[in-house]
C-alpha cells in the first residue's frame, strides 16, 4: 500500500468535521452528511450484496471494521452507550484492533479504538465497555500524561479542554478490557519532522509506555492520521505489529498487513451514520481521500 504524502502543518485534521458557521453554514454541513450517508448506504447495499453472491460460491469474505473515538463527555455517556447497543445488535463480535485470525465469511467484526488517552474515556466510556464484555484499545500520547492536550487543534475543537490519563490511572485499567498503544510522545505530525525527531517520537513512545506498562507496546496510531513512507518504515524497526491511520478501510481479519485504516465515530452522529460507519459503509471515502491527496502533491510539487 502506497503511503500516504504529508500534508500541511497548518492543515486541519482531515478527519475533521468543520464547525458550522450560521444557518448557511450548518445547513451546508447537514447536507454534505446527508450525501456521505446516501453515498453509504448505495455502497453498503452493493458490497453486502456482492459478498453474499461470493459467499454462496465459495469465495466470500468475513470483515473487521475498525472505529475510532476520541473524548467521551459525561453529557454524552448515554449516547455512547446507545452507540454500543448498535454494536452489540449488528457485529457477530468485539475484538481487539490488533485481531487477526480466520473468520467465517460474511461475518462482521468491530474494534473499538480511542486516540489521546483521555480521562473522560476512562471514566465513562470504559465502564459502559466493562458492563458489555467489550475490549478497547487507548492509543496514549506517552510525553502528554496527567496534562491538557498542548497539540495543534482548531479553535472549536473542546478536546483541547479534556486532560490525558496519568501514569497511575494507565497502569491499573484491566488488560482483559484495554490494550493500550502508543500515538507518539507529544503528538506532532510525524512527516513535517526531521528522522531523528520522528524516531525519538515513534520509538520514543513505545520504549516509554512499554517502561510504564511492563509489557510491550505493539500497536501504533499515527497523530492527525498523517504517515510516509519514511515513519512507516520507523513503526517497522521499532518492532510495531500494526500501524493505525484515519483512512477508512474494511480489513480482511486474517491480513496481517502492517497498515490498518480506522473510521472516525462521532458521538454526535446521527444513527444511520453510525450505523453505516460501523458495518463499513463509508469505506467508499478511501478512494476520493487518496485523490484529494494526490492533487494535494501534484500542487506541491509546482509550487
Amino acid at each position: 500500500m502506497s503511503a500516504l504524502v504529508n500534508e500541511v502543518a497548518a492543515t486541519p485534521r482531515e478527519d475533521a468535521v468543520p464547525a458550522p458557521r450560521g444557518r448557511w453554514g450548518t445547513a451546508l454541513v447537514t447536507g454534505r452528511r446527508c450525501l456521505y450517508a446516501c453515498i453509504g448506504l448505495v455502497y453498503l447495499s452493493a458490497w453486502t450484496t456482492a459478498n453474499r453472491v461470493a459467499c454462496l460460491l465459495g469465495f466470500g469474505r468475513a470483515r473487521l471494521v475498525i472505529l475510532y473515538y476520541h473524548s467521551v463527555p459525561a453529557a454524552q455517556r448515554r449516547r455512547f452507550a446507545r452507540q454500543l447497543e448498535v454494536i452489540r445488535a449488528g457485529a457477530d463480535a468485539v475484538v481487539a484492533a490488533d485481531f487477526c485470525g480466520t473468520v467465517a465469511p460474511g461475518r462482521l467484526l468491530v474494534a473499538i479504538t480511542f486516540d489521546d488517552a483521555y480521562v473522560s474515556v476512562i471514566d465513562n466510556a470504559l465502564p459502559e465497555l466493562a458492563v458489555r464484555g467489550m475490549t478497547a484499545t487507548i492509543f496514549t500520547p506517552s510525553g502528554m500524561l496527567g496534562g491538557q492536550p498542548g497539540w495543534q487543534m482548531e479553535a472549536a475543537d473542546t478536546d483541547q479542554f479534556e486532560t490525558v490519563a496519568n501514569g497511575e490511572i494507565l497502569r491499573t485499567l484491566p488488560r482483559e478490557l484495554v490494550s493500550i498503544g502508543a500515538h507518539s510522545v507529544t503528538h506532532p505530525r510525524l512527516p513535517a519532522l526531521d528522522h531523528a525527531s520522528a524516531d525519538a517520537e515513534i520509538g520514543g513512545s513505545k520504549s516509554a509506555l512499554t517502561s510504564l506498562l511492563g509489557h510491550d507496546v505493539t500497536m501504533f496510531s499515527f497523530p492527525y492520521g498523517e504517515y510516509d513512507d519514511g515513519t512507516v518504515e520507523l513503526c517497522r524497526t521499532a518492532a510495531f505489529r500494526f500501524a493505525y491511520h484515519t483512512v477508512p478501510r474494511m480489513i480482511d481479519p486474517a491480513d496481517a498487513s502492517f497498515l490498518r485504516g480506522r473510521v472516525r465515530v462521532d458521538l454526535a452522529d446521527w444513527d444511520l451514520e453510525f450505523w453505516l460507519k460501523m458495518r463499513g459503509g463509508y469505506n467508499w471515502q478511501c478512494g476520493p481521500r487518496a485523490l484529494k491527496r494526490w492533487l494535494r502533491r501534484r500542487v506541491a510539487r509546482h509550487r
